[in-house]
């Protein structure tokens, strides 16, 4: 007759339940950066963003890209290019542009909103 304790590969299923309490517990912490979203222009707006981090914490979103000349001709708009909800984080910004001052400009704006990159 067969042992109970033993399966067809000779791995005591006592010995197996240790090694699931073990793995769970040996897990390497997710660093975010492992998986990113890709930004999507016309997709990952705020809203795309906050639906996916209702699914998950392990991940860095990032915007679409936002051109610095955009900030800059709506000063009076940054909600609407700026704003995020706080349960985004991490949360990374995309600047683009050719002028090192208008991009400082922005990234500084970027700064004070709260982006993490």
């Amino acid at each position: 007759t067969m042992n109970r304790m033993s399966t067809t590969k000779g791995v005591s299923s006592s010995h197996m339940e240790g090694d699931k309490a073990d793995t769970k517990s040996q897990r390497p912490k997710i660093n975010a950066d492992r998986l990113s979203v890709a930004p999507m222009m016309a997709w990952t707006d705020r809203h795309f963003r906050y639906f996916f981090r209702l699914m998950t914490r392990h991940t860095k979103l990032y915007t679409q890209m936002i051109v610095d000349d955009t900030l800059l001709h709506q000063r009076h708009n940054l909600t609407r290019f700026l704003g995020f909800n706080e349960i985004e984080h991490p949360v990374a910004i995309q600047l683009g542009g050719s002028d090192p001052e208008k991009l400082s400009q922005c990234a500084e704006w970027c700064e004070e909103w709260g982006y993490d990159e």
